[in-house]
């Protein structure tokens, strides 16, 4: 069932080849100077690019940037902060047309690709939840929480609550640990054994909760899906 959807193994990830970029290309800063030229920044557009990529370590990292963020560490002005949120929303919308509403889940590597684009430049920890139906096609993608760079505060009622607000039958979990570590936590393997008690109760699976670190690691299979 879950097996024959995700793959061969109980949690269905271990045969994808997702890894992350352990850096930014060499052309970061000439892609995200030239973006900053277009967005009206003219020649403050090298010196602004630069101070940026300091700030926030990585290109992903500044698109996923709060507003309020760019405008003070970068002394943006709101149209070119409103560009590069523009950019972002493209690149979702570029990723997500891999996982279309109501498409079954059948590519891991999809899968993957789009939890680790989604999670892996943000500073903060986030909690991704992916909402199926009965026949694991996909009803939505949701951030659900975001915390502080060690924590992500949700709980489990909130989380169960979400999933049947949805009439989800399925549920995939993912968040990130922006330290890059993919060990879980305790609070992770409690919190995962949890949910997935109180869903079981209710007729809804877990099918898996990923961490995204420096690659990617399944909590219920405990075991790294690099």
């Amino acid at each position: 069932m879950v097996a024959a959807l995700l793959a061969d193994t109980p949690n269905g990830f271990a045969q994808s080849t997702y890894a992350p970029q352990a850096q930014e290309p060499t052309g970061t800063l000439r892609v995200l100077e030239t973006l900053l030229a277009y967005a009206g920044l003219g020649p403050d557009a090298s010196g602004k690019a630069e101070r940026l990529l300091s700030k926030f370590g990585s290109l992903g990292a500044v698109l996923r940037a709060e507003p309020r963020q760019l405008a003070t560490a970068g002394a943006l002005p709101m149209t070119a902060v409103a560009v590069i949120g523009a950019v972002l929303a493209v690149h979702r919308a570029a990723l997500q047309e891999r996982l279309p509403e109501r498409l079954k889940i059948e590519s891991h590597e999809a899968l993957l690709e789009f939890i680790g684009e989604e999670l892996r430049h943000r500073r903060e920890e986030a909690l991704l939840a992916l909402f199926l139906d009965s026949d694991y096609r996909l009803i939505s993608v949701e951030v659900v929480a975001t915390g502080s760079v060690n924590r992500c505060p949700i709980t489990v009622r909130q989380i169960v609550e979400r999933t049947l607000d949805r009439g989800a039958s399925a549920l995939i979990l993912a968040h990130n640990h922006p330290s890059g570590s993919m060990e879980p936590s305790a609070r992770d393997i409690e919190t995962t054994r949890s949910v997935q008690a109180t869903l079981r109760t209710l007729d809804v699976e877990l099918l898996d909760h990923v961490i995204i670190g420096t690659g990617a690691y399944s909590v219920l299979g405990e075991r790294e899906i690099v």
